[in-house]
């Protein structure tokens, strides 16, 4: 029987030190996640930031496009360039501006988001990183006062 408290404190410390091991093993795949994710919403935000402007392009190019449409069909039904048609022309090139700064504006907030999210990311990486040094520590010295303290191992209960 003066071995059991021996064999119960080795068990104790056994499962300390697996257990520390653990505890690092999963802070390291949680920096991991986070570090990729956080490059995962920077790509997002520069991807988003890309595409809008593509898409302003594109509005641009297609605002231009009905304006020479527009223009032709002035000048084919002998319409004048003036007034009216000139008022019209006017008015599809500030709806045409209006949708640009739009798709920015929205492309812009989109990126902004993306890299909270990023930086979210990062903290989380962060943290995670003290914890793989921090929580294996605490493990063994949580693991090893309950080893010390096992009865028959001190002589007496603690």
């Amino acid at each position: 029987m003066a071995a059991l408290p021996f064999i119960a404190a080795g068990a104790i410390v056994g499962g300390t030190i697996l257990g520390a091991q653990a505890a690092g093993e999963q802070a390291a795949a949680t920096e991991a996640a986070a570090k990729a994710n956080a490059a995962q919403a920077a790509e997002n935000a520069r991807i988003v930031r890309r595409e809008s402007r593509k898409r302003a392009k594109k509005a641009v190019e297609g605002g231009e496009e009905l304006k020479s449409t527009q223009k032709a069909a002035f000048g084919k039904s002998g319409v004048l360039l003036t007034g009216s048609a000139q008022e019209i022309l006017a008015e599809t090139e500030r709806v045409t501006r209006e949708d640009v700064e739009a798709i920015l504006i929205a492309g812009e907030e989109g990126s902004r988001e993306a890299l909270s999210q990023a930086a979210q990311f990062s903290l989380q990486a962060q943290a995670a990183a003290k914890q793989k040094s921090l929580a294996p520590l605490a493990t063994l010295i949580s693991g090893l006062g309950a080893a010390a303290s096992t009865p028959g191992v001190t002589g007496r209960f603690v």
